[in-house]
């Protein structure tokens, strides 16, 4: 085995630092193109994000918006219903005024007539 070992080292080297100085160069190379693509990756994740953060603001604006109108609506349906229940409300009481009014006439004069007999 002695003698296989001087073999080899008398036996020529091939340039050896210049391949691995390739093979360095080579692997620092991918390096750097992985972590370009890492980065043009993560650029992209980051912008899709940004959008479909803008995106759900949008949709949340719009939902907000017709939450408000639906809400506007209701609240005018409701504003009508009492207007008109008041309008009711108002045309009962004024009913029974007059109907009252009518009665006190009647109930008056149902007095006066047994005094203007009298009379």
């Amino acid at each position: 085995s002695a003698a296989a070992t001087v073999t080899d080292t008398s036996a020529p080297e091939p340039p050896a630092p210049a391949a691995t100085t390739e093979a360095k160069k080579q692997t620092s190379e991918e390096k750097k193109a992985a972590k370009a693509a890492a980065k043009a990756a993560a650029k992209a994740a980051a912008k899709a994000a940004k959008r479909a953060a803008k995106e759900e603001k949008k949709r949340a604006k719009e939902e907000k918006k017709r939450r408000k109108k639906e809400a506007a609506a209701a609240a005018a349906a409701a504003a009508e219903a009492k207007a008109k229940e008041d309008a009711d409300a108002a045309a009962a009481a004024e009913a029974a005024r007059k109907r009252k009014e009518e009665e006190d006439a009647a109930a008056a004069a149902a007095a006066a007539a047994p005094a203007a007999q009298a009379g």
